[in-house]
């Protein structure tokens, strides 16, 4: 629209141009009294009076802009899909770079979109890539390509913050598709037996064998961490975390008492009304637990096997290891 106004003011300036210089003649001095046309706002009497002269001016513009706009508007039509074609082409000649530089990394990935972050300061492209199956990378291409996953990136963001709220955390993946660690994780948790719907989950750091290991956290029962071995993956429950001195964040004490309860409905101890639980330890027979109720003097020992079902229960006036129901008969 804009290129056929800046025509048709060409069109206006040169039949205003020449009328100027006819109106200088005793022939058309007569034209200053024409009365106005409607429409476009041009003297419709000076287009009548001056006739041939004016007309001579304003017919070849009228019948060739519209082609020429035409001709203009396919040249810059066919221009832009050219551009739009060859980006095409570039981004899938760098799709397949960085699927061929992620496969040099030992990671298969699907590259199915990506964006450019930098480069390096020797000038290495510096690339997010969104994975077709599983987490996201960033890569540094070179005759050696770097590969850092963004559950890795994120995990170690939110490490640093929560020591210095202040701290910088370098590059980290920001395509809608890389947005997507608790799914990931969470898959990688069922294929290691986890049972719970996955609401939250991070990368913790490498373990001593320098494999990965992840929090998850789940809905209304017990979390875990997992980590990957060289065979698949390893689990340990929280309360097993917090008896080797560490902790998670995802999982409340709530939460455990939930998963408790539902392992011991139909035993001995179904009327429980779980007040703590620790962790007394692992066997080949499964994982023992101490369960103290809320009711006083009362608890009980529970194994569960590795299904996760209760195998034995035994009252805390027939066990030995009561800590804490024990210290709870002391303080009451």
């Amino acid at each position: 629209m804009k290129r056929w106004v800046s025509l048709y003011s060409i069109a206006a300036g040169m039949a205003g141009a020449l009328l100027v210089a006819c109106v200088a003649t005793p022939s058309f001095a007569q034209l200053g009294s024409a009365p106005m046309g409607a429409g476009d706002g041009r003297s419709s009497g000076v287009a009548e009076a001056a006739g041939p002269y004016l007309e001579s001016v304003t017919a070849p513009i009228r019948s060739v802009t519209p082609s020429r706009l035409r001709n203009l508007e396919r040249r810059e039509f066919e221009a832009e899909d050219l551009e739009r074609r060859r980006l095409e082409m570039d981004d899938g000649r760098i799709r397949a770079d960085i699927d061929a530089q992620l496969e040099q990394a030992g990671i298969v990935c699907g590259v199915r979109g990506f964006r450019r972050v930098g480069t390096t300061p020797d000038a290495q492209s510096i690339y997010e890539a969104a994975c077709g199956n599983g987490p996201g990378y960033v890569v540094i291409n070179g005759v050696e390509p770097r590969a850092t996953s963004c559950l890795v990136l994120a995990g170690g963001a939110a490490s640093a913050l929560r020591r210095d709220p202040n701290a910088t955390v370098g590059a980290q993946c920001t395509l809608p598709e890389n947005q997507n660690g608790p799914q990931v994780i969470g898959a990688w948790a069922r294929e290691a037996g986890v049972a719970c719907r996955v609401d939250q989950a991070e990368w913790l750091g490498p373990n001593e064998a320098g494999f990965d290991v992840y929090e998850v956290g789940c809905d209304g029962t017990e979390g875990y961490w997992l980590e990957k071995a060289a065979s698949g993956w390893s689990l340990a429950g929280c309360l097993q975390v917090s008896a080797e001195g560490q902790s998670c964040r995802f999982t409340a004490p709530g939460e455990q008492h939930a998963w408790m309860r539902a392992r011991l409905a139909g035993t001995p101890a179904e009327g429980c009304d779980v007040a703590e639980i620790r962790m007394i330890g692992v066997s080949a027979l499964g994982r023992h637990y101490e369960t103290r109720c809320r009711a006083p003097g009362q608890g009980f020992v529970v194994r569960i096997e590795r299904e996760g079902q209760a195998a034995d229960v035994t009252p805390c006036t027939e066990a030995e290891d009561c800590a804490l129901t024990l210290a709870a008969r002391s303080e009451g």
